[in-house]
């Protein structure tokens, strides 16, 4: 079964099946259903996923064009809910930048920061 899931590229979940394989051998270990955990011994067997570096912004122009867009987004209310929290995420992030750089209230390296008027805060280059 681990093969197959490898073979077609998923390593990821090829590693959740066989970490949920071992907590059924454990299971069956402590209710007497088995005397020793198989899928101990397959551990390693797997290779581990390649890592994906996802691009970040750090254009001070791009991350305005960001804003905006989450700002006009008008598609479902769950994607609309998870983009503000986003933003008001990146929102605090660059709060506690400006705070911990001791910029003059409102700048920092291009960047203005300012209150929108309804409790989300605005970052324009």
């Amino acid at each position: 079964m681990l093969r197959r899931i490898e073979n077609r590229g998923a390593l990821e979940t090829a590693h959740r099946a066989l970490q949920n394989c071992g907590q059924i051998m454990r299971y069956a270990i402590a209710t007497g259903r088995a005397e020793r955990d198989i899928a101990a011994d397959l551990k390693g067997s797997i290779p581990p996923p390649q890592e994906r570096h996802h691009p970040s912004i750090t254009d001070p122009k791009q991350i305005g064009q960001l804003l905006r867009a989450i700002d006009g987004y008008t598609g479902d209310l769950p994607t609309l809910c998870a983009l503000r929290l986003a933003g008001q995420s990146l929102d605090e992030t660059i709060q506690a930048y400006l705070e911990d750089k001791a910029y003059p209230a409102g700048f920092s390296r291009g960047l203005h920061v300012g209150d929108r008027g309804d409790g989300m805060v605005a970052v324009v280059p």
